[in-house]
C-alpha cells in the first residue's frame, strides 16, 4: 500500500507508522506529544486496523499507551468525528492514514469537551484547566516515556473491526432515537503477550524522534529505524 510506504519514509510532523511484517492491514503508529500541550514530553503508541473496504470505511484506531484525555478512554478508544462514517461522522475516502494520524495529534493538543468520552476528565477539563494539565502531564511522565513501551504483537484484526462496527451501529441508533452525543469509537479488546519483538524510541533534541524497531529471531537480526519529524 502506497500510504504505508509514505508513512514509513516521509510521515507528517510528529507521527510515524509501519505495517506488521506479515499483515499490511495492521499498522503500529507513534505520535509525539504536541507542543504547548501536557503531552509534549511523551511518545504514544497506537494500533491502526485497516478494513477491507478502506478507504470507503475508516480504520479502527486505538491508543496502546495510556493517555489522560477527555476524548480518549482507558481502553484507548478515541471519540473523533473523522473515525466515524457519515452522516454521523466526517470520514471520507479522500482522508488518508497520514492525515488521520495528524488529526488525532491535533485532538491531543486541542481536546473537544463538547464530545467528551470520559465524563470525569471532560468535566475537569471544563472546570479546572490547570488541574487537568497537571494531571495529564503527570500521567504522560508515568506512561508515555520510552521505557514504558509495551509489545503490540498478536492484535486481532477481526476483533477490532467487529467491535468497531458494533459500536457504530449502537451509536447511530442512539443518535436517531435520543439526539444525544455520538460516542462511537474505535475499539480493540485483544490481549498483549510477550514476544521477541521490541520497539524502542529515543527523543533526540532538534533532530526529532528516532524510532527503532528491532526484530530478533534465531537466525536474523533485522533492524529498521524511522524518524518522526517535528
Amino acid at each position: 500500500m502506497k500510504e504505508i510506504q509514505m508513512l514509513s519514509t516521509d510521515p507528517g510532523p510528529g507521527i510515524c507508522a509501519w505495517a506488521e511484517e506479515d499483515n499490511n492491514m495492521l499498522l503500529h503508529a507513534q505520535i509525539q506529544g504536541p507542543n504547548d500541550s501536557p503531552y509534549v514530553d511523551g511518545l504514544f503508541q497506537l494500533t491502526i486496523t485497516v478494513p477491507d473496504k478502506y478507504p470507503f470505511e475508516p480504520p479502527a484506531v486505538r491508543f496502546v499507551t495510556p493517555i489522560y484525555h477527555p476524548n480518549i478512554d482507558s481502553d484507548g478508544r478515541i471519540c473523533l468525528d473523522t473515525l466515524k462514517m457519515q452522516p454521523h461522522g466526517s470520514w471520507s475516502p479522500s482522508i488518508n492514514l497520514n492525515t488521520l494520524l495528524l488529526t488525532i495529534r491535533v485532538l491531543m493538543g486541542s481536546p473537544n469537551p463538547d464530545d467528551g468520552l470520559v465524563p470525569d476528565i471532560t468535566e475537569e477539563y471544563k472546570r479546572d484547566r490547570e488541574l487537568w494539565k497537571r494531571k495529564a502531564s503527570e500521567h504522560t511522565k508515568l506512561h508515555a516515556t520510552t521505557n514504558k513501551f509495551v509489545d503490540v504483537k498478536n492484535i486481532s484484526t477481526k476483533e477490532v473491526l467487529v467491535s468497531s462496527q458494533s459500536l457504530s451501529k449502537n451509536s447511530n441508533s442512539k443518535v436517531d432515537n435520543d439526539n444525544s452525543d455520538d460516542d462511537n469509537v474505535s475499539d480493540d479488546s485483544s490481549d498483549y503477550s510477550e514476544s521477541e519483538e521490541e520497539s524502542t524510541s529515543n527523543i533526540g533534541g532538534n533532530l526529532g524522534v528516532t524510532v527503532t524497531k528491532r526484530v530478533n529471531d534465531n537466525t536474523n537480526d533485522d533492524t529498521s529505524t524511522k524518524k518522526i519529524k517535528k
